[in-house]
């Protein structure tokens, strides 16, 4: 395996997780678009506005190709779980792009984490490989997944393992994925990882923020959780784990 220069070993890592039609696959189409270098493992056909490519033995022709190419996206459906995972250790062998894998579940578990994507988490930074996992639910992903994430971000989740799951990295604020309407999520990480369209999600109009709450002389809930936010799409609100705590009691 050919290693980058030290000075080119930079990616970030995000993991999206929600239940299915709240807005995991929307984001990710915002984040890919950003991109130059694309590629999603598209087992459920979400991705028509990238170029499409059906069958095992295509995709592999179709990687190979535009490994040489300065831009490309590229939409993998195999519907095999297998030639799925093959195909990861073949992008594996690629250079500065960036990987989305839908249902990221079907190919780990809590427990279980295949060498196709363990070399990825690991290793990807040497090859400059940004890595997007997406998940139904949090608690059902291999935790080498998330501890190696630099963004988590969550849509709704209902069920109390998936909430408690997200609590060991968000803090109490977790508590609100439970009741996300559609769209609406929560972002951890450092801004220095984010792509844009998370950063957008995290501040989503803080300026508006800071005006209702210093209109009640509270100026320090914006700030109070540096990591963790609560983004509403909608209607722009953004809430901080201080705010988490007294809808608890």
């Amino acid at each position: 395996m050919r290693l980058l220069p030290e000075n080119e070993r930079h990616n970030w890592v995000a993991t999206i997780v929600g239940i299915r039609g709240r807005g995991k696959s929307y984001l990710t189409k915002e984040i890919v678009d950003q991109e130059d270098r694309v590629i999603v493992i598209d087992n459920l056909g979400e991705y028509d506005h990238l170029k499409v490519i059906d069958g095992y033995e295509e995709s592999i022709k179709a990687i190979v190709e535009a490994n040489k190419q300065k831009r490309f996206g590229l939409a993998l459906r195999t519907f095999s779980l297998e030639h799925d995972l093959e195909l990861m250790d073949l992008i594996f062998n690629m250079e500065h792009l960036t990987l989305a894998v839908e249902e990221t579940s079907r190919y780990v578990s809590s427990a279980f984490l295949p060498p196709a994507l363990e070399q990825l988490v690991r290793f990807g930074r040497h090859r400059a490989i940004n890595l997007i996992w997406l998940a139904r639910r949090a608690a059902e992903l291999h935790r080498d997944l998330t501890a190696n994430s630099d963004i988590i971000v969550s849509f709704t989740q209902h069920e109390k393992r998936d909430v408690e799951y997200l609590r060991s990295f968000m803090g109490d604020i977790a508590f609100r994925a439970k009741d996300l309407p559609p769209y609406k999520c929560l972002v951890y990480g450092p801004d220095e990882k984010m792509p844009l369209p998370i950063l957008n999600r995290k501040y989503n109009d803080s300026a508006e923020y800071n005006r209702v709450n210093s209109s009640n002389g509270n100026r320090s809930n914006l700030h109070a959780t540096p990591n963790a936010r609560y983004s509403n799409d909608s209607d722009s609100e953004i809430t901080s784990e201080s705010d988490v705590d007294s809808t608890q009691e």
